[in-house]
């Protein structure tokens, strides 16, 4: 297995008006390359409590519109609730993934909430992220679809061309494809690459599968 490798070397830190607004949570965070929050708890307590909130997923989506400083957001518009995960009778994770211009965020672009129901509504004990502040694509995409797969299927020691691929159908947003040679379609999609200093751009993630 090849390791994983990121070029991006850019890193934003937080704002003093993000410091401060974690202070008046009474948390400890840490931050992500983009200068958003990438977890936050409070020790011995709930970074809200009373959320008043029909469901799980909504009380999550209020603690980040509330604190959507700390995640560089103007709203949550871009925001979906991908998974929501029972703890015992009351308590819920909540994953949320991010989109920017309809396209999701890759890699990161994620966040998941605790939250706990109670008498007097949602608290939330504790919240990670790797949520990042841009909202619109800063590019157009430079390769196709099958050129991206060309390219990562190289660089895993894969020498195909574009002619041995055909591409098929697309399923959960996924392209497949046919490449000659290889048993099982690879898969394919657009997605929203970001970068701590040039927003998000047009670009595309690939999964080999055997």
């Amino acid at each position: 297995m090849l390791p994983d490798i990121d070029t991006r070397r850019a890193r934003i830190a937080p704002k003093q008006a993000q410091l401060d607004a974690v202070a008046q949570l009474g948390a400890g965070a840490s931050w992500t390359d983009f200068g958003t929050a990438r977890s936050l708890i409070r020790y011995g307590g709930f970074l809200a409590s009373g959320i008043e909130a029909p469901s799980p997923e909504a009380a999550a989506l209020s603690f980040i519109s509330a604190n959507r400083s700390l995640y560089r957001l103007d709203s949550v518009d871009g925001l979906s609730v991908a998974t929501v995960a029972p703890i015992g009778r009351s308590a819920f994770v909540v994953v949320l993934r991010q989109r920017v211009d309809g396209l999701l965020v890759s890699p990161e672009g994620s966040a998941s909430i605790g939250v706990r129901r109670s008498d007097g509504g949602w608290n939330v004990a504790y919240a990670s992220s790797t949520l990042v502040g841009s909202d619109t694509l800063a590019n157009m995409a430079e390769l196709s679809g099958l050129e991206a797969l060309d390219r990562a299927l190289e660089n895993v020691g894969q020498d195909v061309s574009l002619s041995e691929m055909e591409g098929g159908g697309v399923r959960a947003g996924w392209r497949h494809v046919d490449v000659e040679g290889l048993q099982d379609d690879q898969l394919v999609r657009r997605v929203a690459f970001p970068t701590p200093r040039r927003g998000s751009g047009f670009g595309w993630s690939s999964t080999r599968t055997s």
